[in-house]
């Protein structure tokens, strides 16, 4: 049996709240179109999204949304690594391609104290 080498970089927390996605338009002009979806987890490099439909590889995106204790809108610009099909929806995986300081401190004190959830 082949041992599972994990490669990711950062840990990811279980994540359960709503965010808000801007997608761009087939001729990649920034006119968004913003719809809703909901976090499976995070981490500080990524996030994991359920949608209802597909959204292509490749797609950049703009994420809105609050974690946890904290009154400030986060917004991060992705990009999606995967897309793939999971019962009613599909799951999205947005690599982040630039990240807000305040999120990326929000969660890294999130993770030191070793909360699995949020």
């Amino acid at each position: 049996m082949e041992e599972f080498i994990e490669k990711r970089r950062y840990q990811r927390i279980n994540a359960s709240f709503d965010v808000l996605i801007g997608l761009t338009n087939e001729a990649g002009i920034n006119e968004f179109f913003t719809v809703s979806g909901r976090a499976v987890n995070i981490s500080l490099s990524g996030i994991l999204l359920k949608y209802v439909e597909k959204i292509p590889v490749g797609t950049t995106l703009t994420l809105d949304f609050f974690l946890p204790n904290s009154q400030k809108t986060i917004n991060i610009d992705g990009k999606v690594v995967r897309s793939e099909p999971d019962k009613h929806y599909y799951l999205i995986a947005v690599e982040f391609t630039k990240i807000d300081e305040a999120m990326n401190e929000h969660l890294g004190r999130i993770m030191s104290e070793g909360v699995s959830s949020l």
